[in-house]
């Protein structure tokens, strides 16, 4: 998920947004990447995920760029490994809202995305990401009771003629 905001009056800079892996928003400025750092009613102050660079941004509250992050940091961007974290939250994203194999959301994925042969290296494979996407999928979908225990209506428990249908009627726990 990328989302992109408004360039400031001041000057040219784009700012994106995408999900870590954990679903947090990253804003991505001139291929660096910034974890949110701390939050007050009027701005947000993002500082770069690397560690011990010293770099931050600050944005409004409505994630809008106001200033920082265009001086050099003191180490080099890193435009594939972004281009991986857009890519597996797309396949996470389709995961837990369709019911198609986690496998062949992955190669929907990827043969969709026109990507480098570098990003293409080092994105994990369908191994890899799968147990993380499929416990993802697992909070949302419902369990199955483990009991066979629920109340029929009496308008089931009846025929027609209003004779009693049920003389007996369990349902064994298959699970245990």
């Amino acid at each position: 998920m990328t989302n992109t905001t408004k360039s400031s009056d001041k000057e040219n800079i784009n700012v994106t947004f995408i999900k870590s892996n954990k679903n947090q928003l990253l804003l991505v400025l001139n291929d660096y990447l910034y974890k949110c750092n701390k939050k007050t009613a009027k701005k947000k102050y993002w500082m770069c995920t690397s560690k011990g660079c010293k770099m931050y941004v600050h944005t409004d509250s409505n994630d809008v760029y106001l200033c920082g992050g265009t001086d050099p940091h003191d180490h080099e961007s890193n435009p594939e490994m972004i281009a991986v974290k857009d890519v597996r939250h797309k396949i996470k994203d389709r995961a837990l809202n369709e019911v198609t194999p986690i496998s062949m959301i992955y190669e929907q994925e990827l043969s969709k995305t026109s990507i480098s042969s570098t990003t293409m290296a080092i994105i994990p494979t369908c191994h890899e990401i799968g147990p993380s996407v499929a416990k993802a999928r697992r909070k949302i979908v419902p369990l199955l009771p483990h009991a066979g225990l629920f109340d029929i209506p009496d308008d089931y428990k009846a025929t027609i003629d209003r004779k009693r249908f049920f003389r007996h009627f369990t349902i064994s726990n298959w699970g245990s």
